[in-house]
């Protein structure tokens, strides 16, 4: 995966955090801004870190060890790719009956 992309020039401060927005995060992961919500709304992402009233953000080091601990789980059930399975015949499609007029 690639850096996290820099938004200023200076390094950042020891003692305070960079902090990526929806849309960085979301660009870097490759996911919609609405995705991005819905995991959190699911749990499944770190709460973002509200930074004034209309601007919320993640601090890069929460970010960094939530994409670690989720590299390190297994793949679960609906990610993983559906084999046919020779016993399931394939489903045709409906035949329209006549409306009686």
């Amino acid at each position: 995966m690639a850096p996290l992309p820099r938004m200023h020039t200076q390094p950042p401060s020891p003692t305070i955090p960079r902090y990526i927005s929806s849309r960085q995060l979301a660009e870097q992961l490759g996911l919609s801004e609405p995705t991005l919500w819905r995991m959190r709304q699911r749990r499944e992402l770190p709460e973002p870190v509200r930074l004034s009233a209309n601007r919320v953000a993640w601090p890069e080091p929460v970010i960094v060890a939530f994409l670690a601990a989720r590299a390190a789980e297994p793949l679960r059930g609906p990610m993983l790719p559906k084999e046919p399975s020779a016993a399931t015949p394939k489903s045709r499609p409906r035949k329209r009956k006549a409306r009686a007029r």
